[in-house]
């Protein structure tokens, strides 16, 4: 489930918050090759959309419980949190979920921000209200000054590619032997092209919903309009080919 919550006049900044429950689907968690919860494979597109992921990720891994060894679909979360600048807000080793046959208890439900957008504090678990197996859990989240732009583009053109080689392992570091690697290799060039890359500066002047189709439909309207005035072609291919120019431009506006 995911929520935007908006200021009351419905202007930016707004916070985008996905709440999840990653639940169990293969009891064999040391398998290798096969994710063992439901939202193991799509952890990437979530992180992707929301700017602040919390919920029930029946996960073990020292990063929030110390002592606890982690599956390789636990460590492929934590690398896809640092990839998309995320970090964890919870107290560290507080505990979250008491099993019903007295197993041992265990951090469980996780909260994690993206530290560029919103800012959260007073993590906190309320014991003394525990229902079944798990504690609630309150905190305090706002948007942080001037985030959470409608567009978040990135600017390839000024790409720092030096600093993106240097923030990856050389090429005899890399051995890929199974989906695990592949996936921590995958988001350390995610984490590396971010951070090399900076982002678009947006403006009331920026255009969103432009897109590569719509450049190039741009250039040949252009090319067009010039062969016209030099007489190399006939008005009517001209019209036709910024007629489609501007129809396309209108469905971009009104699917953005």
């Amino acid at each position: 489930m995911s929520v935007t919550l908006h200021s009351k006049d419905r202007k930016p900044p707004t916070i985008n918050i996905a709440n999840c429950y990653n639940r169990l689907q293969n009891c064999k968690w040391r398998t290798r090759d096969q994710p063992t919860h439901s939202l193991d494979s799509v952890f990437h597109e979530i992180f992707a959309l929301a700017d602040l992921v919390a919920g029930d990720m029946n996960k073990h891994h020292p990063r929030w419980e110390t002592g606890r060894q982690p599956s390789q679909w636990a460590q492929n979360l934590v690398d896809i949190c640092n990839a998309a600048n995320f970090r964890l807000a919870n107290s560290p080793n507080t505990l979250t979920s008491y099993p019903i046959n007295n197993s041992r208890p265990a951090v469980l439900d996780l909260t994690f921000c993206n530290e560029d957008q919103v800012a959260v504090d007073n993590w906190h678990t309320h014991l003394e209200h525990k229902a079944l197996d798990h504690t609630p859990i309150s905190y305090q989240a706002w948007p942080k000054t001037g985030m959470h732009q409608e567009y978040k583009g990135y600017n390839w053109k000024n790409t720092n590619w030096a600093r993106v080689a240097e923030l990856l392992p050389a090429p005899e570091e890399v051995n890929i032997q199974d989906k695990q690697d592949f996936n921590h290799l995958y988001h350390l060039i995610l984490r590396a092209l971010r951070i090399g890359t900076p982002t678009r500066r947006v403006t009331k002047w920026s255009r969103p919903w432009w897109n590569p189709d719509l450049a190039e439909m741009h250039r040949i309207k252009n090319t067009t309009f010039r062969d016209f005035r030099a007489c190399r072609t006939d008005k009517h291919t001209y019209h036709r080919i910024r007629n489609a120019y501007l129809r396309a431009i209108r469905k971009a506006t009104q699917d953005h």
